[in-house]
């Protein structure tokens, strides 16, 4: 049984909905025909020409088009087509809709979610996906990922300015607050000064322990000449010291002019030491594993450059992190 030529329709990946085949002269039973021989069903009402393997993120834009072109990518498979580095992704694939019906409809690791707020849109790698800021509301609320993660990734977010303050804050207004405690404690540590998870902890720490004075999150260190010797996770003034959270996780691979990014953290420290600054280096598993042990080796070395800061070193403080930046 001869089938007609399956069409091949730009950023679908090769699949084709039922409705789309029909419009190209295919019938139902030469749809059953093409899933009995050569063909295969996907998912409901999407099939491919072929039976061999699907990667994962084609999977996703099959859901896509199961789930309707009306319905928008949520959670975290949107915050990985937004650019986000994850650790973590859901089992469970969803897509929001303003369609009246059933609240929730799941097949084959996909959910399509009702909302009466549905979100504005926009197509990455070939799926309408949510903004950043409902993707993470959704993963917080859906339970996607650790508390942890999400929180990490709403610092990252906002550093990246994927995200605002206000469009976060409005979100997590808009969504009741419950269960989104993870969001706002990102966006607390932003606000503190924290570019990523690590620095949070770090910051926390150190606040906690009424040994330290005030440290300055990422403050810019410039010479008399207003040259940047560099922006250190963390600096005490009075003493001149720099500490650092050094994570592969932030600065592995290859830079853009093709630099080692690790090789090229760890040399950087050289600048701070090259102008008196002392510098003490700590990695997030030492501060997640064994803190007490950091807080006395940094608390030592606070005593020993107490009144050492050398005066060569200026300190240029951003304005808080405001909710109309982005």
């Amino acid at each position: 049984m001869p089938h007609p030529r399956f069409p091949e329709i730009d950023g679908q990946r090769g699949f084709a909905t039922t409705s789309q085949l029909l419009a190209a002269g295919w019938t139902y039973s030469a749809l059953s025909h093409l899933v009995a021989t050569t063909g295969s069903r996907v998912l409901p009402r999407v099939y491919l020409p072929h039976q061999s393997h699907v990667a994962v993120d084609d999977i996703t834009v099959a859901g896509w088009l199961w789930a309707g072109h009306d319905t928008a990518l949520t959670g975290t498979r949107a915050l990985a087509r937004h650019g986000l580095a994850l650790t973590a992704f859901s089992p469970i694939t969803r897509f929001l809709t303003r369609r009246n019906g059933r609240n929730r409809e799941t097949i084959h690791g996909m959910e399509l979610r009702r909302t009466r707020r549905a979100p504005r849109a926009s197509v990455r790698d070939d799926i309408a996906v949510a903004p950043v800021e409902r993707a993470l509301v959704d993963a917080a609320r859906y339970k996607e990922a650790s508390a942890r993660d999400i929180t990490g990734w709403t610092i990252a977010a906002l550093q990246r300015r994927l995200t605002t303050l206000d469009r976060l804050d409005a979100e997590v207004t808009a969504s009741g607050w419950i269960g989104l405690g993870a969001v706002t404690d990102g966006c607390a540590a932003f606000r503190r000064g924290a570019w990523s998870l690590p620095e949070a902890t770090l910051g926390t720490l150190v606040a906690e322990d009424p040994r330290f004075p005030r440290m300055l999150p990422n403050p810019r260190l410039e010479d008399e000449s207003g040259v940047l010797i560099g922006r250190p996770d963390g600096y005490f003034e009075e003493e001149g010291v720099v500490v650092q959270v050094h994570s592969r996780a932030f600065h592995d691979g290859e830079a853009p002019d093709g630099r080692d990014r690790w090789n090229a953290t760890v040399q950087a420290d050289n600048r701070y030491t090259a102008v008196g600054l002392a510098v003490i280096g700590v990695t997030p598993t030492a501060l997640a594993e064994s803190p007490t042990r950091f807080l006395d080796e940094l608390a030592a070395t606070l005593v020993t450059h107490r009144g050492r800061a050398p005066k060569g070193v200026r300190v240029v403080l951003d304005a808080p992190p405001g909710d109309k930046s982005g």
